[in-house]
């Protein structure tokens, strides 16, 4: 899953991040032994440990949404990355335009463990 982003400077879930969010609850629970690492990313303007921090906290509402959902807390690990691997070429000092930094402003839901389905 990698269709969530957020806005510049951001850590609220807009829309399309809480619908594919939503569907990520409906995978888990009809997966209920799946495990996932939220690892949430930024663009490289603006400062490293201010970048940081707002991942951190990315990571920590995108969790929140997930358990507040009903998804146990101790299948998902939420981390933010800052700016240290951005998806494109956009890294400090390269000139890039508005959307290729947006590419950035993302959150990867990685899959630790999946298990069995529930049975219908």
């Amino acid at each position: 899953m990698d269709k969530i982003f957020y806005e510049y400077n951001k850590a609220t879930l807009n829309q399309g991040a809480v619908r594919h969010l939503d569907g990520l609850v409906e995978l888990m629970k009809k997966y209920p032994e799946m495990e996932i690492d939220l690892v949430a990313h930024t663009e490289t303007r603006g400062e490293k440990r201010l970048n940081q921090e707002l991942t951190d906290e990315r990571a920590k509402n995108a969790k929140t949404y997930l358990v507040y959902k009903g998804v146990e807390a101790e299948r998902i690990n939420a981390f933010g990355k800052g700016e240290t691997t951005p998806r494109n070429h956009c890294v400090e000092g390269v000139e890039c335009t508005d959307e290729e930094h947006q590419e950035n402003n993302r959150l990867e839901v990685l899959i630790r463990r999946l298990g069995k389905p529930l049975r219908p």
